[in-house]
């Protein structure tokens, strides 16, 4: 089973100089965008995981650490269970989103999309027409993304706000650019709230139901985990566990019998 631990690069980077805050963050077509908006607050949080392709094999597993100090910057301290008085549900909203491009990137065909979704059944794959338009809106929002400043605290974060235009928010429902859903595009929205479990699909033009890569977990303390989908072998001792198991608990039980 492969991990891979990305800790808050920022305390390396403060090294080089207080320019920091002038450089900005990096996005190619393919890497995976993680946003974290509120509904009640004028700014949202996003960060570049890294080519969602490192997300698909069978096994893998991965941690980051966002900075407190930029999900209370952006969200409020009390960002994890707060309440937006106005809708009366769980303020805050966690999604993460991808896509290849015309040209493909990273071993994925071209639009191949990649999407959080808080239900374990995947999204429906579409035609490369269809799928084309999702992609253009996430390539979009990832130039705007690309603009911004780094945030020195969390690795490739910056703060955005949510009225510049083709901004994160602005592709998730009550944005300017969603009519309504995410990205114009997922139906259901494609966003969990804070203690949810976020899974991630990976969707390959083309028609039927996309294949579930693995699930994201955001804790209070801003430690994100992913999980891929177990290896084969996984299942095989899982199965194999629970057969010796039960076949134990029948003898004894036999022989209590007895």
């Amino acid at each position: 089973m492969k991990k891979t631990t990305f800790a808050a690069l920022a305390l390396a980077s403060v090294a080089f100089s207080s320019s920091i805050w002038a450089q900005q963050p990096t996005y190619a077509a393919g890497d995976l965008i993680m946003g974290i908006r509120a509904t009640d607050t004028s700014n949202s949080l996003l960060i570049n995981l890294g080519p969602a392709a490192n997300f698909a094999p069978l096994g893998f597993t991965a941690s980051f650490t966002i900075s407190s100090a930029d999900l209370s910057a952006t969200l409020g301290a009390d960002w994890f269970t707060r309440i937006d008085p106005n809708t009366g549900v769980q303020a805050v909203r966690i999604s993460f989103v991808a896509a290849t491009g015309i040209a493909g990137a990273n071993g994925d065909p071209a639009r191949t999309l990649y999407t959080s979704s808080p239900n374990a059944a995947p999204f429906n794959r579409a035609s490369s027409t269809t799928q084309g338009q999702a992609d253009s809106r996430i390539q979009t929002m990832g130039g705007r993304f690309a603009s911004g400043d780094l945030t020195g605290n969390t690795a490739n974060a910056s703060i955005q706000a949510n009225s510049v235009a083709n901004s994160f928010a602005s592709y998730q429902p009550g944005g300017a650019n969603s009519g309504g859903i995410s990205f114009a595009y997922w139906n259901p929205t494609n966003e969990v709230a804070p203690g949810q479990t976020a899974f991630l699909d990976r969707l390959q033009t083309g028609t039927g139901a996309g294949t579930v890569l693995g699930s994201f977990a955001l804790d209070g303390s801003g430690n994100l985990s992913y999980a891929a989908v177990p290896e084969p072998s996984t299942y095989v001792i899982g199965a194999v566990a629970s057969a010796l198991m039960l076949a134990f608990y029948r003898r004894r039980r036999l022989a209590q019998v007895g």
